[in-house]
């Protein structure tokens, strides 16, 4: 619905004036119960008011004694221990600081801890000693038997085997001791309460210095300082036989250093390479140039002629004439003596005719030359054969080099087979050093861990000792009893409303008009209805 909210507007005169009657009516409503209920708001009041008072001065006296440590970061905050050999030492890393508080905290309220407390404190200083109860403590004894009601009922109902003395004791110290964290410190405040500021401050002491020597066991190594003596000399013996393996292989193929002997033979097989290639070529220009001399000297006489004489009479022919001439008059005289079937004269006739043959061939004068070795063609000669020399060098020389060459890759091969063995002993020479080194290294932290234990030096400081408390913490008078009233106040009005709410009877003509739909004509009270008899 709307509403018209412009000055002098009636419709909202009338909301506002509807509204209005609502909250007086209420108001009025809310009076009325508040006065017909008076006296149970009265008795609540009175009851839990009383309560609290007789709680708050007959409760026993409570005293607290409180220490504060600091959690420094130091060995214990390392997040590898010395007995872990596999790897080196990670300082200066830290844990989480929350979970490091929270695990000090776990340490300070273990039942293990407390057991320490209780032997060393005594169960009777724990526990309420039996005396004769004073008319106060008899008061709050009552008290705390209606706390514990409930329970008391529960425990009747399934009972439970008796409690030993022990552990009585130790639960008392679990429930009367507070630990916490400072906010944004690392700080860990403790608090112990006992009925006795005596109690509580040296209970809380034998608490303080059971956790350090907890502490102290609980962060230190895992393994002791033997251990890691045996460790460290048998790998010490393991590494000194790696290296001796290593080094007997070595002798064994002459190996000094893979690396630099693969370097060597390389560079020499790269020179090599480079002399056969240089002696390839200068037999490659030899043939070329014997190729060259062959051609030049092809066709051409090693010989000349030096001088040349003509003229000369043919001494053979002349002999032959002569010779002719005699065969002739001895031809003539035979054939005048004998006929020319007489065979000395036919013999005669042939010797004539192969002597005129012979004489027919020959010059009547002859011509005298004179030869000579040519100079250039013997230089040519020789310059071929120096080259030839040269050529058949250079191949030697190229034979010689590629031989050489494939010796040297044998070698490298060889060299290169080896690597690998070589390889796997310096590994192994590598793994048993870093053993080594490790166990050496965790040797030389367990000795400084076992000597900082044995001083009891952690990363724990006192920085409160236990105080004494000259007054009690408990009970706080004036808290309890603003409380009790409070809670008296509150709890009668909100039992008057449900006894209200609970109630049927009608009380006023709005209820009779509301519940019965009639109107009420006139009102008799009960004072009046009981005087017209």
């Amino acid at each position: 619905m709307n509403i018209d909210s412009r000055p002098g507007s009636t419709l909202r005169t009338k909301a506002l004036a509807f509204a209005t009657e609502i909250v007086q009516s209420s108001a009025r409503d809310v009076v009325q119960v508040l006065f017909r209920r008076k006296w149970t708001i009265a008795l609540i009041f009175a009851s839990v008011s009383a309560a609290a008072a007789m709680y708050a001065f007959t409760a026993p006296a409570v005293y607290e004694s409180q220490a504060k440590l600091l959690i420094r970061i130091g060995r214990e905050n390392l997040q590898v221990d010395p007995s872990v050999a596999a790897g080196p030492m990670i300082g200066g890393v830290a844990q989480n600081r929350e979970n490091e508080l929270n695990s000090e905290l776990s340490i300070l309220t273990s039942r293990l801890l407390a057991e320490k407390v209780v032997d060393a404190v005594g169960e009777a200083e724990l526990l309420e000693k039996p005396h004769d109860l004073t008319t106060k403590e008899r008061v709050h004894q009552t008290i705390q038997t209606l706390k514990i009601l409930p329970k008391m009922i529960m425990t009747a109902v399934n009972p439970q085997p008796p409690v030993p003395v022990r552990d009585q004791a130790i639960d008392a110290l679990l429930d009367n001791m507070a630990v916490e964290v400072e906010k944004k410190t690392n700080i860990i405040s403790v608090a112990f309460e006992a009925h006795e500021p005596t109690v509580a401050r040296k209970t809380l002491e034998t608490l303080v210095e059971a956790y350090l020597e907890r502490h102290i066991k609980v962060h230190q190594s895992q393994a002791s300082p033997q251990f890691f003596e045996d460790q460290t000399s048998k790998f010490e013996d393991k590494l000194a036989q790696r290296e001796k393996e290593r080094d007997e292989f070595r002798m064994g193929h002459g190996i000094s250093s893979i690396e630099k002997q693969k370097d060597a033979l390389l560079t020499q097989i790269t020179t090599m390479e480079g002399e056969r290639s240089n002696a390839a070529a200068a037999v490659r220009a030899s043939d070329a140039t014997v190729a060259s001399l062959e051609k030049t000297l092809r066709g051409k006489s090693p010989t000349l002629v030096t001088s040349e004489t003509s003229g000369i009479a043919n001494a053979t022919a002349e002999k032959l004439k002569s010779d002719l001439t005699e065969m002739r008059l001895k031809e003539t005289d035979m054939a005048a003596r004998y006929p020319d079937t007489y065979r000395p004269l036919a013999e005669l006739h042939a010797q004539i005719k192969q002597a005129e043959t012979l004489l027919k061939k020959e010059d009547g004068s002859l011509t005298t030359v004179t030869k000579g070795l040519d100079p250039n063609h013997q230089q040519l000669t020789l310059q071929l054969d120096t080259e030839r020399a040269m050529r058949d060098s250079q191949k030697a020389r190229e034979t010689s080099i590629s031989a050489e060459i494939d010796t040297v890759k044998e070698k490298l091969s060889a060299l290169t087979a080896l690597e690998a063995e070589m390889t796997r002993l310096d590994r192994d020479v590598e793994v048993a050093n870093q053993e080594y080194r490790d166990y050496r290294e965790g040797l030389q932290r367990a000795r400084i861990s076992a000597a900082m234990d044995m001083d009891k030096v952690s990363n724990v400081s006192v920085v409160q000792p236990a105080t004494v408390s000259t007054l009690p913490v408990k009970p706080q008078k004036a808290r309890i009893l603003a409380l009790g009233l409070f809670l008296g106040l509150f709890g009668g009005v909100f039992l008057a409303f449900v006894r209200e709410y609970m109630d049927d009877t009608l009380h006023n003509k709005e209820d009779i008009e509301a519940k019965l739909g009639v109107p009420v004509l006139a009102i008799i009270t009960d004072k009046e209805f009981r005087s017209s008899f």
